[in-house]
């Protein structure tokens, strides 16, 4: 974490963050695929994705990337985005794509995907056999309950959720 990130071994709060720079305006590797705002190899720390505030995905992205090969990206990792909302239009959410997002406080998927949804802000895939896999989990998350029915987690699906501190899981 940067410095200007950190206050007595802590968070800042949101509301002291120097945001100069940030912005909530999303870069397209292509018509409908979402990519990180800046951060690289050397930079992979705590503000080094540009991305800020709440965060609304349009409708016809069908991919939130993640760019690396041995070292992967996502499309909102290390960034200071508070909450995001997904359209229907979105099919494939890669891994890490909200990994270490610790001001992330709540992820809406559209009611109408097919393939996605939200319980509480927690996101989920729908799996053919009428299971669900968790696939992310909001950074600012204390406390969660994994939803009946669930057979998955994601790879990456809780990277970064250092303040979770109280997860249930169903019998």
């Amino acid at each position: 974490q940067t410095e200007t990130s950190v206050k007595n071994n802590g968070l800042i709060p949101y509301e002291e963050l120097d945001l100069t720079g940030y912005t909530s305006e999303l870069t397209y590797r292509n018509n409908t695929s979402i990519i990180r705002q800046g951060g690289n190899s050397t930079t992979d720390e705590l503000g080094s994705n540009k991305y800020c505030g709440e965060i609304t995905v349009p409708s016809g992205v069908t991919t939130l990337y993640t760019e690396g090969s041995w070292v992967t990206y996502g499309t909102f990792q290390y960034s200071y985005i508070t909450s995001v909302t997904l359209p229907a239009t979105v099919t494939d959410i890669q891994q890490g794509a909200f990994a270490d997002c610790p001001y992330l406080r709540y992820i809406d998927v559209d009611s109408t995907n097919n393939k996605f949804f939200d319980d509480n802000g927690v996101v989920y895939q729908k799996k053919a056999d009428g299971t669900h896999a968790l696939v992310a989990v909001p950074g600012a998350r204390q406390k969660i309950t994994i939803l009946e029915g669930t057979t998955e987690i994601a790879n990456r699906a809780f990277d970064g959720c250092f303040r979770t501190k109280n997860v249930t899981i169903p019998a």
